[in-house]
């Protein structure tokens, strides 16, 4: 049976597991997520932050737990104000895969790992096994 931990602000677990940060995830994002994870043997945190009113302490705590993550995955269309200003430092970073309907962002020349689904995570350095 496969530990998954479901993480919301203000908590923080600090465990040797794989992490995923979810920032403004759609509901289909999540269920995507629960498939993968539920299919796997993997232990693993994951936070889910989805605010959208502005809070100081809600910025420290996801820029807390974004450095101590494995894995981001950024929802642009879902995302508030704030978030979107922090958009292009989360987007530069390797391990943040986002996805967006928008189309001739910036963002493409920042990164490629524009995702338009989660089928990508099977396939990352192994952190993910069907059964």
């Amino acid at each position: 049976m496969t530990k998954i931990n479901i993480i919301t602000y203000p908590d923080k677990i600090f465990s040797d597991v794989l992490t995923i940060v979810l920032i403004h995830p759609s509901t289909d994002i999540k269920n995507e997520v629960q498939t993968i994870l539920s299919n796997s043997d993997l232990a693993c945190n994951v936070y889910v932050y989805d605010d959208n009113k502005f809070d100081p302490n809600h910025v420290d705590w996801l820029l807390s737990i974004f450095h101590q993550s494995n894995i981001c995955i950024l929802d642009l269309d879902n995302c508030s104000t704030h978030i979107h200003a922090l958009s292009s430092y989360l987007i530069a970073k390797p391990k943040t895969f986002w996805l967006t309907n928008g189309s001739d962002l910036v963002y493409n020349h920042i990164s490629n790992n524009r995702i338009f689904d989660l089928d990508f995570m099977t396939q990352l350095g192994g952190y993910f096994e069907k059964k």
